[in-house]
């Protein structure tokens, strides 16, 4: 037997170069072979099951950005907010994701949604967590308009302190000096001081919810709020394929 032939797992017998199973037992020699390819694919199902599962959450039930105790809280006075042109980027890209659905020739229109789908996914995959969109900007649209704003200190845990900003007229109960809160929102700096913010919760020591939340307008991650109307879209395009409408 010439040497570089390969050696069945099962039986132990040495086959000859490229063949695919062994000659005595007929298991499969390409088995080996194929596990790199299958532990590559499972790890990019793995890695858009991931992502897909924290964009979900990100948009329908993002977590506390902020947890620590309220240093102060005083009246930020009025903010001045312009109309978000990414509005008019997010309209556009619905209603031509909604054209390709519709499309009569189904077919390239479901590839260019899958395609699309496959980009938006990729960008939530690499942990794009901005640019945000608000309803707020809205009121905006025509001129700009400026909203009361609602300025609370916050240290964390690690001794940093953070100015949580609250713009729109905040509505709930604000919380008070030394009361330790949960904040959902973003952070508008890289070293992570000043944040704005949607939801101020109040918990107990347990960190459980205490009372009701100051509430504002919230902020939308656009990544999310595109990729699945656009998975929508794919599947609307595909049952259109599949029963030939």
């Amino acid at each position: 037997m010439s040497s570089g032939g390969k050696i069945c797992k099962k039986c132990g017998t040495e086959n000859r170069a490229g063949a695919r199973y062994c000659r005595v037992c007929r298991a499969s020699l390409l088995e080996e072979e194929q596990k790199p390819y299958k532990q590559t694919a499972l790890q990019l199902l793995k890695g858009s099951m991931n992502s897909l599962h924290k964009a979900y959450f990100e948009l329908f039930g993002p977590n506390p950005a902020l947890t620590g105790v309220v240093t102060k809280v005083e009246d930020g006075g009025m903010t001045e907010i312009k109309f978000e042109p990414l509005w008019i980027f997010a309209i556009i890209s619905w209603l031509v994701g909604l054209i390709l659905a519709s499309a009569p020739r189904g077919f390239i229109g479901f590839l260019l949604l899958v395609a699309v789908s496959i980009a938006l996914l990729f960008l939530s995959q690499r942990y794009y967590q901005k640019p945000y969109v608000t309803l707020l900007s809205f009121l905006a649209f025509s001129k700009e308009s400026s909203f009361r704003t609602l300025k609370i200190g916050v240290r964390r845990d690690d001794g940093q302190n953070v100015e949580v900003k609250m713009i729109g007229d905040p509505e709930g109960i604000a919380p008070s000096v030394g009361e330790r809160v949960h904040v959902w929102g973003v952070y508008e700096d890289e070293s992570k001081t000043t944040m704005r913010a949607w939801k101020v919760q109040t918990v107990d020591s347990s960190l459980k919810p205490r009372g009701e939340p100051l509430r504002t307008h919230r902020l939308l991650p656009l990544i999310p709020m595109l990729l699945f109307p656009y998975l929508v879209f794919s599947l609307l395009a595909l049952l259109r394929l599949i029963l030939g409408g």
